[in-house]
């Protein structure tokens, strides 16, 4: 199957205005289209990196993941008929053919093509997200999310934490979604990518000018290596601000590693995660 990129994600909120706010005063990201009780924002020249549904309880709507083309997305249903997963059609703004369906874990996962582009002149502030980076849920057998994304989906296995978390990529990025062994599945957090880590310290300092104060970090991850910096929104939904993650351009050459399931792994730095992380 051929995906190139995870794409977006979907987001219910309870309230949309309040969503609104904090995503474009807290993390930069503007609004391109909004009908209704659904809003599309964007960081860079795509029409959305994030798509705001008013609903309860906040959490995941979908994930999306772009294919090339039309014929991709053809070829990603019939790919999905044979693994005994029957497509749906949806029509989505600033998108071109979209299928969706449920993965093992019941999330809601979309496969599209032809993202609208926008050249409007735009221009954001230095610190700033540039692009939608992963998404990282909790599952309730690790193994088969990570069959079903690898056998189905065509992601690729970057590394695991012991058997309780893995990271899986569908593009140069180390990873594009991670997977965490839990009692129920449920969103841990969605990632945004930074410039660098000046863009992370600016943007640190951007919250604390706004009264937002950091739930984790900064610090560098283990697996993948990136700088990171971790805020909740106004909902709970755990965000993730990071820079400077390893690419694998030649997957021949690349080992997995399993790490150990010690604080270091997710902070090479120092500081482990408070508890309030690993909800």
């Amino acid at each position: 199957m051929e995906i190139r990129r995870v794409g977006h994600i979907g987001l219910y909120t309870r309230d949309l205005d309040a969503g609104l706010r904090w995503y474009q005063e807290i993390l930069g990201l503007e609004v391109t289209e909004r009908a209704g009780g659904t809003a599309y924002l964007s960081c860079d020249a795509t029409h959305h990196g994030l798509i705001l549904y008013e609903g309860d309880p906040p959490g995941a709507h979908h994930f999306g993941f772009e294919a090339p083309d039309e014929r991709a997305v053809e070829r990603a249903a019939q790919e999905l008929r044979s693994a005994g997963v029957e497509p749906v059609e949806v029509a989505v703004p600033g998108q071109g053919r979209t299928i969706a369906f449920q993965d093992p874990e019941g999330y809601s996962v979309w496969i599209y093509c032809g993202m609208r582009r926008r050249y409007d002149g735009t221009r954001f502030p230095v610190w700033a997200p540039r692009k939608f980076g992963h998404i990282t849920a909790k599952v309730t057998d690790i193994h088969e999310q990570v069959e079903f994304y690898g056998k189905v989906l065509g992601f690729r296995v970057s590394d695991w934490m012991a058997s309780v978390m893995v990271w899986m990529r569908c593009s140069p990025d180390h990873h594009g979604v991670a997977w965490i062994q839990a009692d129920r599945a449920s969103l841990h957090h969605l990632a945004w990518e930074v410039q660098d880590w000046s863009a992370l310290r600016a943007l640190a300092d951007h919250m604390l000018n706004q009264g937002v104060r950091l739930m984790y970090g900064p610090g560098r991850h283990g697996p993948g290596f990136n700088l990171f910096l971790y805020v909740r929104s106004p909902d709970g939904i755990l965000n993730e601000l990071f820079a400077d993650m390893l690419q694998i351009w030649n997957d021949d050459e690349y080992t997995p590693r399993v790490w150990e399931d010690r604080p270091e792994t997710i902070n090479q730095w120092g500081p482990a995660p408070p508890p309030e992380f690993l909800e």
